[in-house]
């Protein structure tokens, strides 16, 4: 009986809307099981529906059908399904055939249409998810993937243009960039990933997108997704072009974060940032301490947390938008400059100015209009800065007690109000009173700490140079300190000493002086004496592991002699010095090399045998299918079914085998029966010659053996049934 599985043939194909190849569904469908996989049949009944949406005149031949109620296990259902959906599809491509609808439709894929491609996109190329999630915790390379939702909630807020260039730095396996170059008028969109896995199956989304896309017939812009590092040189200038980049910085440590922010320092005005954690506070300030910080040069904000749109938490993930704006730099230092100008109300004045003019309540607002103070960020600058204004004080002091002076003389009345600069409105009255001297808490500790340097109270309390630097300080010598310079050198026969070296010397004394008072304290001594004896508890821990360590270092060289000795032995190795060693060395080395190469050579001969094999066995098997099927095949069997069909032949095998076992035996059954009446016979050939009997006829299986009673051909007759009998054996045997 002809073997034949009809579920082997049956098969579910949905015509394209466009002029793109049909897609096919092996029967059964895939049932999705667990959340990384996707059920055949839903798919199917989406795909419809969408189409349905796009194209009216389609969904209004399929409003009997409810999708909801579709039996997907059903074949007859789903086949009846499917063909009246490419009847459809055929008809309305038939009627728009010459006009030009079809171009009207290639738009970009609506959000609903997007979402669908990007999942299944996902689904197929994405064979083994698994793999993903194999990366080094707590690392750069750390994997997560962002939502579709909130990917389109970002292209909403931003407002992409067709001018626009958008990257993704790390963008995995490239869904990111897919989506924003079918949903946007994006001028090209970047994806640049460093892991292998991610990349490899970025490859096969790039492939499985655009077969989604030809197949709705739906259009999409410029992409690339680029495997190698984001943060190498080759990638700095893309980055630059960029004017909207998205990154998920989440996992990326702290020298990460500083490149990129280094890369972003050179984007250009209006560039925006999406992250997922901000580069700079959201109540970012600047002043003169965090002017070389990127958050000077942008704005940042909170964009709306969604739920689930990351891979790794179901919880709501705040995501920050930054946008490059160079004028907040410029407006900073602008307002440094027109401080004083009378004109706004002191926004510009940086913290250092505001505590100056705290501390120097007593001077008058025509002193600060004069002064055009830009900030000062040197401790030179500031003693000037300083200087200037305690003279100018001085200055303002002095005039106000002659101007005192002589309005008592003229009994004059003092003003009650003092105008501002700039011609503003009145102000407090202001009681004439000397100014207050000018005190600055940074120059006096400065000054306290220089003059506790020179005293003897310093010694031993400084703390010792840096490395590659050399101890200079000031020194307090006693009595007046007169500087006088020698008029001719030292001479070793002078009795008077030098004033230097009398201070150099002053200073040794009093060090070992206060060294001698330490040195007769009983603290000195018991602390001398434990020194001592932690140093020798030291130094017999330190002989003890010495001593460890040489012995093992022994036994590990002779242990490692033995081992080399052995194994030399083992490879017929016999050498007495190191140079006939490293010869033998470098011939196992190239043997080893050449045992390789053979060993890829006859490997690459094993997998020709083996593909060939494998067409060999195929062909057979297509040849026993189109024989139980009798008719021609045009696809490749699955191995399930190609397993059950040389099953199937293989038991027919054996059938005939059993068939041909039963007719050898019926063969030597007759063979002996015809054996047996030849001895007969014979025996009466016999008897009849000595009783001279007349012949008669046999009858044996219905054949007739006639008798003759002629002695003589009784031999010939006997030789005749050997070699019959022998040409039956051989036959039965073949």
């Amino acid at each position: 009986m002809a073997f034949h599985n009809p579920e082997i043939f049956k098969d579910l194909k949905l015509h394209s809307p466009s002029d793109a190849e049909p897609f096919v569904y092996k029967w059964p469908l895939s049932v999705g099981i667990g959340p990384d996989k996707h059920d055949s049949g839903l798919e199917i009944i989406e795909t419809v529906r969408l189409v349905c949406e796009d194209i009216p005149e389609i969904k209004s031949s399929m409003e009997d059908i409810s999708l909801t109620e579709l039996d997907t296990n059903d074949y007859d259902t789903m086949k009846n399904f499917c063909d009246r959906f490419n009847k459809a599809i055929d008809s309305i491509k038939s009627l728009e055939k010459g006009t030009s609808l079809p171009v009207k439709r290639y738009t970009l894929p609506s959000r609903s249409m997007l979402r669908h491609i990007v999942q299944q996109v996902y689904n197929y190329a994405v064979s083994e998810p698994e793999k993903l999630n194999q990366y080094e915790p707590f690392s750069p390379e750390v994997y997560g993937e962002t939502s579709f939702d909130f990917i389109s909630q970002m292209v909403d807020e931003i407002n992409v243009t067709e001018d626009d260039v958008f990257i993704d730095l790390g963008s995995g396996v490239g869904q990111v960039v897919l989506q924003v170059a079918a949903s946007t008028r994006c001028k090209v969109c970047i994806g640049i990933e460093k892991a292998d896995v991610p990349s490899r199956y970025a490859d096969n989304m790039n492939e499985m997108f655009r077969v989604w896309m030809r197949w709705f017939g739906k259009k999409y812009g410029d992409y690339q997704l680029i495997k190698g590092d984001f943060l190498a040189d080759e990638h700095r200038e893309k980055i630059m072009a960029a004017s909207v980049v998205f990154v998920n910085n989440f996992a990326f440590g702290p020298n990460v974060d500083h490149q990129l922010k280094e890369r972003f320092a050179d984007l250009k005005d209006g560039a925006k940032i999406v992250s997922s954690k901000s580069f700079c506070p959201l109540n970012f300030r600047i002043t003169d301490r965090n002017l070389s910080d990127i958050g000077t040069i942008m704005h940042v904000k909170e964009m709306a947390p969604l739920k689930g749109s990351v891979s790794w938490t179901g919880k709501p993930v705040s995501y920050y938008l930054h946008t490059i704006d160079r004028t907040k730099l410029e407006n900073y230092f602008q307002g440094l400059k027109t401080k004083g100008n009378g004109n706004g109300d002191g926004n510009g004045k940086s913290r250092r100015s505001r505590d100056y003019n705290k501390q120097t309540s007593g001077s008058t607002s025509e002193s600060d209009d004069d002064v055009d103070y830009t900030g000062t960020t040197t401790r030179k600058a500031w003693t000037e800065f300083s200087k200037a204004r305690s003279s100018q004080s001085e200055d303002e002091t002095l005039n106000d007690k002659n101007k005192k002076k002589l309005a008592k003389a003229k009994r004059i009345p003092a003003p009650k109000k003092v105008a501002k600069a700039g011609g503003g409105g009145g102000g407090r009255i202001k009681k004439t009173k000397h100014k207050r001297q000018l005190k600055i808490a940074g120059l006096d500790l400065l000054h306290s700490q220089t003059i506790f340097s020179t005293s003897d109270q310093a010694i031993g309390i400084r703390l010792p140079p840096a490395a590659g630097c050399v101890d200079e300080h000031l020194t307090n010598y006693a009595g007046t300190m007169i500087h006088e310079e020698v008029d001719e050198p030292l001479v070793q026969n002078s009795n008077e000493i030098p004033y230097g070296l009398k201070i150099l010397l002053d200073v040794y004394k009093t060090q070992f002086m206060s060294f001698l008072e330490s040195m007769k304290s009983s603290a000195f001594k018991e602390n001398l004496h434990r020194q001592i004896e932690s140093e020798k508890e030291k130094n017999k821990r330190l002989l003890n592991r010495t001593g460890q360590l040489e012995k093992q270092i022994k036994v590990l060289v002779e242990d490692s002699v033995v081992l080399l000795k052995a194994r030399m032995q083992e490879l017929g190795i016999n050498t007495s010095s190191q140079n006939d060693l490293l010869c033998k060395a470098k011939e196992i080395v190239g043997k080893h090399k050449e045992l390789q190469i053979m060993a890829n050579k006859i490997q690459a001969q094993v997998n020709t045998l083996e593909e060939e094999h494998n067409n060999i066995l195929a062909g057979h098997v297509k040849k026993i299918a189109e024989k139980h099927s009798k008719q021609s095949m045009d696809f490749e069997l699955a191995s399930k079914d190609s397993h059950d069909l040389v099953l199937k032949e293989i038991e027919n095998t054996f059938i005939q085998r059993k068939n041909l076992r039963n007719k050898i035996s019926s063969l030597e059954a007759e063979l002996a029966l015809i054996e047996k009446t030849n001895e007969e016979r014979k025996q009466s050939n016999n008897n009849s010659a000595a009783n001279n009997v007349a012949p008669t006829n046999i009858y044996v299986s219905g054949n007739i053996y006639k008798q003759s009673t002629n002695t003589p051909n009784i031999a010939p007759q006997q030789a005749n049934t050997k070699s019959s009998k022998k040409n039956h054996k051989q036959v039965f045997e073949g």
